[in-house]
């Protein structure tokens, strides 16, 4: 087991609250010394699914169906509003394990299929309830957030009843870095495919008790002294724009796990991404209407910002300038990629490609931000570390496929995705109306009566966020797999609207084996927005037609 003497080179390790008090070695005593906080306020078991009381009149068969529960962080002190413009402060992520075990422990008929960490909004005063299906970012301010644990699980007969399952966490993040130049801010970490070979040299030496569950790529935010960086971090101030423009964010692995046997496993990384779509126009052309747009809104701020004449001919003289630098030719910023289907296509061809006996855990769908140099889009999936500025960025998404060997299972030949988008009660309208959507808890229920029916072999879920009023996704749908942030000019004097705003959609999607057909008894809804928003609908209707 690790300790605090870890060399410079080795990664940094943290185990979940019940490693840390009892040797790896012995696993009995884990929760000798733990005692689970009760589920007050902030701290409880969310169900955003089934009911317990229905699973049990439910006629199952083993191992169907999938249900979620949310461990959420203490709020430690809740009095601290933004009103008062001060943060609120939460339990670290260790604080879920213990509760999360004990309700294992009480229902012992539940079987863990996966592990995942979650983000939550929180409102002015308090958490926001994690059964909102949507939520808003706003291009001038940010709001607070709070990490929470999802697990997902399955039913099982009483007649296959067993001990209670318990789950437990290992945080790897890259070697302390060898500070590079006098900027004690320049680090260099190790990328992603070397810590991978890390973690399998640790789990070769260090073999974990228990089977793998899932293994994250989270994002951790940098600190000004590399070795401070806490992993476990559940909340932490977004620093808005007017403060500090840019945060450095770290990418990190944490690896759930099932307490049991040692199974001496070592995990690997398939990575998939988009190509940019031939045969198409890559030239962003500016439309006479957006000119006009731009030109009305120059003058109202010019006139409220109280610009004398000269200031504005000589920002003139600057823009007309940076115009001519621009070659005819230049690629857009906004390039069209392949959408999810080619890539997923692609992730099946990969499955021939691996290793003999090889089990797939998981399957995520990431973004990597793109930079755009000499009229290509160059991006680095791999990189460790990277800067964000809440200003005009632009994203690549791809997929990443994480296997372990398993001398008992057969490599998978086709994995199937299905997205369970929740459905709108209420479409969009005019003066700002955005649509309103069901629950959350409703979506989930609609894709665990979809597994109960196909009682399909499920592979990984995952929980992702679509915006729908801007990005790719406004004009292509959710398979596209390319998106930009939102941006404001009164930070930004590229762009001309300050006020930007985007809605975000929380969706589940499944990753199944075989061809994962729909069973004849199960009916998909129609749900807004469609697979393709209309054209120009949010812009449109942003500012309303009153």
């Amino acid at each position: 087991m690790p300790n605090g003497d870890i060399a410079a080179q080795s990664p940094v390790i943290s185990h979940s609250p019940s490693l840390k008090k009892t040797s790896l070695l012995n696993p009995n005593l884990i929760f000798s010394t733990v005692t689970p906080p009760a589920l007050t306020r902030g701290s409880f078991v969310q169900r955003a699914s089934l009911d317990l009381k229905r699973t049990s009149l439910r006629p199952k068969p083993a191992d169907v169906g999938l249900q979620s529960f949310d461990f959420i962080p203490h709020c430690i002190e809740p009095e601290k509003t933004l009103k008062l413009g001060r943060w609120p402060e939460f339990e670290d992520f260790t604080s879920l394990v213990p509760p999360a075990n004990d309700f294992l422990r009480r229902n012992p008929h539940l079987t863990i299929k996966t592990c995942e960490t979650v983000q939550l909004n929180v409102e002015e005063e308090y958490l926001k309830t994690p059964e909102q299906t949507d939520y808003m970012q706003y291009a001038e301010s940010v709001r607070p957030f709070v990490r929470a644990m999802r697990m997902w699980v399955t039913t099982i007969d009483d007649q296959r009843a067993q001990e209670p399952q318990q789950i437990a966490y290992v945080n790897f993040l890259p070697p302390h870095p060898q500070i590079e130049g006098v900027s004690k801010t320049d680090y260099a970490y190790q990328n992603a495919t070397e810590l991978a070979a890390v973690v399998n040299e640790y789990l070769d030496a260090n073999p974990l008790h228990g089977r793998l569950l899932n293994v994250e790529s989270l994002q951790i935010r940098d600190q000004d002294d590399p070795f401070c960086v806490d992993m476990n971090l559940t909340a932490w101030d977004p620093q808005p724009v007017r403060s500090v423009p840019r945060q450095r964010f770290v990418n990190c692995f944490r690896i759930w796990y099932v307490m049991g046997h040692p199974a001496r496993q070592t995990i690997g990384i398939v990575d998939v991404f988009p190509a940019t779509r031939t045969g198409e126009a890559h030239i962003r052309v500016e439309r006479e209407k957006d000119k006009k747009y731009s030109m009305s809104i120059e003058k109202r701020r010019s006139k409220r910002r109280k610009i004398s004449v000269i200031e504005h001919q000589l920002q003139k003289e600057k823009k007309e300038k940076a115009k001519q630098h621009v070659v005819k030719d230049k690629p857009s910023r906004f390039p069209k990629v392949e959408s999810f289907d080619i890539i997923m296509a692609k992730l099946n061809g990969k499955l021939r490609e691996l290793p003999r006996n090889s089990k797939v855990l998981s399957v995520n769908q990431l973004s990597t931000r793109a930079v755009f140099v000499d009229g290509v889009h160059s991006h680095d999936a791999y990189k460790v570390t990277y800067r964000d500025d809440y200003f005009y960025k632009y994203y690549i998404k791809f997929l990443r496929l994480i296997y372990v060997h398993s001398p008992d299972m057969p490599t998978p030949l086709l994995i199937t995705p299905k997205l369970f988008a929740p459905h709108a009660t209420k479409r969009p309208g005019c003066c700002r109306r955005l649509a309103q959507y069901e629950k959350l808890s409703h979506n989930g229920d609609r894709m665990d009566d979809w597994v109960f029916q196909s009682k399909a072999s499920v592979v990984s879920v995952e929980t992702v966020a679509y915006k729908t009023t801007s990005g790719a996704e406004l004009r292509e749908g959710f398979d596209a797999m390319n998106t930009w942030n939102v941006f404001s000019k009164k930070y930004h004097e590229e762009e001309i609207d300050g006020s930007k705003w985007t809605q975000y959609l929380i969706c589940y999607r499944l990753y199944v084996l075989g061809q994962g057909a729909d069973p004849a008894a199960f009916r998909w809804k129609k749900t807004w927005p469609p697979h393709r928003v209309p054209h120009g609908f949010y812009e449109n209707s942003r500012y309303g037609c009153c």
